[in-house]
Formats: structure tokens, C-alpha cells, sequence
């Protein structure tokens, strides 16, 4: 048995029991919140408003996503254009509907395709863009769990800890102190290049842009429960709304499938029939996909290269 065999035969094991810890964590649900009735309050939902609103953030954040990596590529190793990052960007979300894995390592793969760029730098990279986004929504997290009503500020207190932990282990690997020998391991990785090198401006500019393309989920959220009779306020949502999108990249489920909706549930129960809030938690990765599909197809002619890079990464 080679090693490829044996490498594939893990991921197919971990993704297994990905899915298998995702359909319990549904299975828990459905006990407390009948299936049949988070359907029913799906059929109550005002469709025509979630469309709309799905349609245009989805619109936007592909926009926001495919700016942000071609400034980014192109700032830290080789030109890579916003038509160039629209076009892979958009069919990593069809890709995503297949393999949610393959959609998120397809961008990686193309620059090492078509510009020579190592994994290792791409991946020095999305981890300096995935720093920000923790450090975007553990901030907005904090901010809104501190100013929302209702006795939330002990998260407030707690997600600013986190906030506090990431600061200083950034900080702690962009510095020369303390001299601990993990932490001079961990200045010495390749993977780790991005995150030294950027400069404060690039911190800015990026957290900015970031927090832009969050506020966004926020509104976003906002605007679709009210689909669903459910009403929260906006404030309430900045600090509850990172930590459902956080819930999802736990890497216990493939793409958040039942710790998302376990994190709504918790959060917004006070705001709504809990069969409304799990409606809304099932239909939200639903309408994602639904809703970045027809950006997909505007760049289906652009699949062919795509899968010539894909096929090179299987050899």
C-alpha cells in the first residue's frame, strides 16, 4: 500500500467521521426541535425577501473575497489580478458543493499551477488572512456581546481573552521576545512568512477590508431572520453572528453542518420559536450555495484550466 493510498485513506476516514459527528449534532437537535416543525416554519418564511437579500450580500462578498485575495497575492508574491481572483474565487464555490475541502485549497493550487507560487507561501498567506479574520470577529464579537442587552458581557469578557491570546501570540512571532524555543520555532516557519513580514499598514488595511466583509454577515443575518418571524437587534447580532461563523470552521463537521445550527440556537432562542431559528440554520448553507451558483456559471468557461490544475495536484 503507498503512501498516496494511505493519505487518501485517511482523509476519506476524517471526513467520515466529520459527517458522522455532523449528523449527530442534527440528530440532538431534531430531539429538542421536531423536524417537522422547523419545516413548517420554513414554509411560513417570507421567500421572496430571503432571495433577494442572499442574491446581493452573496454578490457582495464575492466582490469583497476576490479584492482582498488578489491584493493580497500580489502584495506578498506574484501578480495576480482581480479578474484572475473573481474567476477562481467563483469556482471554488462550485467546487465547494462537491468537496468542501478541494474548494478551499483550489486557489492555492491554481497560483502553483499557473505562477509557480509554492504551497507553502500560498498557505504562509491564507493563514495571515484567516489571523485577521479571527482577530476581526473575536473583535466584533466583543464589542457586541459588551453593548447588547440581556447580561451578555461575560462572553463579552470572555471572547476579548481570546482576543487577547491571539494578539500576543501574533505579536510574540512577528517580535524576537520572549526567547522560548517554541516560539522560535514557530518564527522560523515558512508557513508562518506572511504574518512576520506584513507590515502594520497591511494589518490595517486588511482588518479593515475584513471587517467591511463581516459587517456584512451581520446585515445580512439581520435582514433573513426577519424572514423567519425572528427579530434580533443588530447590536445583539455583532456579537453573536462571529460566533456561529466561527462554530463552522471547527474542524469536528465538514463546513459546519450542525455546530452552526446548534450556535443559533443557542444565541437567538430568545428571539424567536426555536423552530424558526433551526429553519433558518438549515436553510442558510442552502441558500449560500444556491445564491454563489449563478456567479459559478458566469465563469464556467474558465472550469477547463481549473481541472487541468486539480489533475496535475491528484498526480
Amino acid at each position: 500500500m503507498t503512501a498516496s493510498t494511505d493519505a487518501r485513506g485517511a482523509r476519506h476516514l476524517r471526513s467520515a467521521v466529520q459527517w458522522g459527528v455532523g449528523l449527530l449534532i442534527l440528530w440532538l437537535l431534531f430531539r429538542n426541535v421536531p423536524f417537522a416543525e422547523a419545516m413548517d416554519a420554513a414554509r411560513r418564511a417570507d421567500l421572496t425577501l430571503l432571495v433577494v437579500v442572499s442574491l446581493i450580500v452573496s454578490l457582495v462578498w464575492f466582490l469583497l473575497d476576490s479584492a482582498a485575495l488578489s491584493f493580497l497575492y500580489t502584495r506578498f508574491h506574484v501578480p495576480f489580478s482581480f479578474r484572475e481572483a473573481r474567476s477562481i474565487r467563483a469556482l471554488s464555490y462550485l467546487l465547494a458543493m462537491v468537496n468542501w475541502n478541494l474548494g478551499s485549497g483550489a486557489i492555492m493550487l491554481h497560483l502553483r499551477r499557473t505562477k509557480g507560487l509554492p504551497l507553502t507561501a500560498s498557505l504562509a498567506t491564507m493563514l495571515f488572512y484567516n489571523s485577521l479574520d479571527g482577530f476581526v470577529l473575536l473583535g466584533m464579537a466583543a464589542i457586541g456581546f459588551a453593548t447588547a442587552a440581556g447580561g451578555m458581557q461575560d462572553f463579552a469578557v470572555g471572547v476579548g481573552i481570546a482576543f487577547a491570546v491571539l494578539l500576543a501570540l501574533v505579536l510574540a512571532i512577528r517580535g524576537a521576545r520572549p526567547a522560548w524555543e517554541i516560539l522560535d520555532r514557530l518564527r522560523g516557519a515558512t508557513v508562518l512568512r506572511t504574518i512576520r513580514t506584513a507590515t502594520a499598514a497591511d494589518f490595517a488595511l486588511m482588518g479593515v477590508a475584513r471587517l467591511v466583509y463581516f459587517l456584512v454577515f451581520v446585515l445580512y443575518f439581520w435582514a433573513a431572520l426577519r424572514a423567519f418571524s425572528v427579530d434580533v437587534s443588530a447590536t445583539y447580532l455583532m456579537g453573536t453572528v462571529p460566533l456561529v461563523l466561527l462554530s463552522g470552521v471547527l474542524p469536528i463537521t465538514p463546513a459546519g453542518l450542525g455546530t452552526q445550527q446548534a450556535a443559533m440556537l443557542y444565541f437567538l432562542s430568545p428571539f424567536g420559536d426555536e423552530a424558526s431559528i433551526l429553519a433558518f440554520g438549515l436553510a442558510f448553507p442552502v441558500l449560500m450555495m444556491l445564491a454563489r451558483l449563478p456567479l459559478s456559471l458566469l465563469y464556467l468557461p474558465d472550469l477547463a484550466a481549473l481541472r487541468r490544475t486539480l489533475d496535475e495536484a491528484e498526480v
